[in-house]
């Protein structure tokens, strides 16, 4: 057999080459990757709530969290749900096409969704919806681990579509797994109402999810931490964006961006292509760093702080708030 490499652009230093060693349909719509070294070599380390990006086929760059554990590491595992057109590309692209042996571009791991161990006198409460519940998984076998106390809340559409169910069910009655139809009325508020301020609560799934987690957990004076697995929001922009020069250091060239237009846009006419995903500001892949000018931050992963600092920004949907920005590209 002809082995396949997959690769659609330039790469860094973090970026490998890793061949599939193993796949497994593991839910309805649910396929599960093994990758590995094509040298055989030890997998770079990672933690808790880390995800890998994949560079599939001709389709882009897309995320995808690990689900496999820390320790092991030999090997990185990922889910991949099967979506429906018209986003499906890269979904229907590893279903279909992928195989053993296989080789595809990988950006090793990075962790927008961190997790610590908690001490003894903090309760964790998790939320998943769907494949929200890959990040997930490799936090609540760390928490078992330390012998911490935590529920797990886990919403699907139908039981079978729900990956990982055997290996939740070990948990016993630390985990409500409930497909959409059996949802009872009240489900999140009855959670967070066992949830004392000391807690931890993560959520992971689609928007809605992660709204009404937010929500009621405000009413409650409880803090949590979320990754959003769809987003509903657009590109940015606004009617009454203005336009910036965008310099970029590196290339020495500068672009105009027009106030109708967002910054990776003006940066593909003028033949410079960043490494893009999501373009909605939510999964990280296009952050830059900022030399010199202010952003606009428009994005939905940057910290307070980090935006407040201004040393990067999401380029798929931030602008300039000074006339001129300097970026390193």
């Amino acid at each position: 057999m002809t082995k396949r490499v997959y690769t659609a652009g330039v790469y860094a230093e973090r970026d490998m080459m890793l061949t599939v060693r193993d796949r497994e349909i593991i839910a309805e719509g649910v396929l599960r990757l093994d990758f590995v070294r094509s040298d055989g070599g030890p997998m770079p380390p990672w933690e808790p709530g880390a995800h890998i990006e994949i560079d599939v086929a001709d389709i882009g760059i897309r995320h995808y969290s690990l689900i496999g554990n820390p320790r092991d590491r030999s090997r990185w595992q990922v889910a991949v749900r099967l979506t429906a057109p018209p986003v499906a590309g890269a979904s229907q692209f590893l279903h279909r096409n992928s195989r053993v042996g296989d080789e595809f571009h990988v950006i090793a791991p990075r962790n927008n969704f961190s997790f610590a161990i908690p001490t003894k006198d903090q309760t964790l409460h998790f939320f998943a919806g769907g494949i929200g519940i890959t990040p997930l998984l490799s936090m609540i076998e760390a928490a078992d681990e330390a012998d911490a106390d935590w529920t797990l809340t886990y919403l699907g559409r139908t039981l079978p579509s729900m990956p990982f169910r055997d290996r939740l069910g070990e948990f016993g009655d630390r985990v409500r797994m409930i497909a959409s139809a059996d949802r009872p009325k009240g489900l999140v508020e009855s959670v967070l109402d066992t949830a004392s301020p000391e807690g931890r609560i993560y959520v992971c799934g689609p928007e809605t999810l992660i709204d009404e987690v937010g929500e009621h957990s405000a009413q409650r004076g409880l803090t949590y931490r979320s990754e959003l697995f769809s987003h509903s929001g657009g590109n940015g922009l606004r009617e009454d964006d203005g336009p910036f020069d965008l310099v970029c250091a590196s290339s020495g060239i500068t672009v105009e961006v027009a106030g109708s237009e967002t910054s990776i846009m003006a940066l593909e006419r003028h033949g410079i292509r960043p490494r893009t995903s999501c373009e909605m500001g939510v999964c990280g892949t296009c952050e830059t760093r900022v030399i010199r000018g202010t952003p606009d931050h428009r994005d939905s992963l940057l910290s307070e702080d980090e935006r407040e600092r201004g040393e990067s920004m999401l380029i798929c949907v931030g602008r300039a708030l000074s006339d001129e920005l300097v970026v390193d590209l």
